[in-house]
């Protein structure tokens, strides 16, 4: 009997150790030099993937009420499962200078300036997944693959592209398009 107990004890313990949310540990080292830092949550039971899967099942007349029935069902299902969360959050919003956004249609919720005491609080909280550093991701600058001939100076009412198709070639033949429809 004592055994069984015990075992039940054991069970209930790694229930609620891998029941746990986790936090990426970027996020520890961040709170060890700044006070604050921008994460994102993310939420058990997210089930975005069954509510974009049922609406391209459904027949819709047309593509507005499609987008209409995803932005319905992805928000309420984000107002259901984030709800505690962000009552907590609201009261903190007051209080602290925090941000807080609702992304509905991946079920999660950023805050800008948390503190490591918040996080701590957001730890405790079972319908939790996971909080994360914000990653930025910085856009590549774009590189102009446009050649000019030597020497060619584009005209300030010419369209784009003419050079790249090579029409100054075909202009210098006599050929301008006229006549061709």
């Amino acid at each position: 009997m004592k055994v069984q107990i015990i075992a039940a004890i054991l069970v209930g313990i790694a229930c609620a150790v891998f029941a746990a949310p986790s936090v990426d540990t970027s996020i520890l080292k961040v709170f060890e030099t700044k006070e604050s830092a921008n994460i994102i949550i993310s939420f058990k039971h997210a089930n975005t993937a069954s509510i974009r899967r049922s609406a391209r099942t459904l027949n819709f007349t047309d593509r507005t009420q499609r987008i209409q029935y995803l932005y319905d069902n992805l928000k309420k299902h984000a107002d259901e499962t984030q709800g505690n969360v962000l009552g907590l959050l609201s009261n903190h919003q007051t209080a602290c200078s925090i941000r807080v956004r609702q992304i509905w249609i991946t079920n999660e919720v950023s805050i800008k300036n948390a503190n490591k005491g918040l996080v701590e609080e957001l730890l405790k909280r079972d319908e939790i997944l996971q909080i994360a550093e914000e990653k930025i991701i910085p856009l590549s600058k774009p590189t102009s693959t446009v050649v000019h001939p030597e020497g060619y100076q584009p005209k300030a009412d010419e369209a784009w592209g003419i050079v790249t198709i090579d029409a100054p070639a075909v202009w210098a033949t006599g050929n301008k398009g006229q006549g061709v429809v």
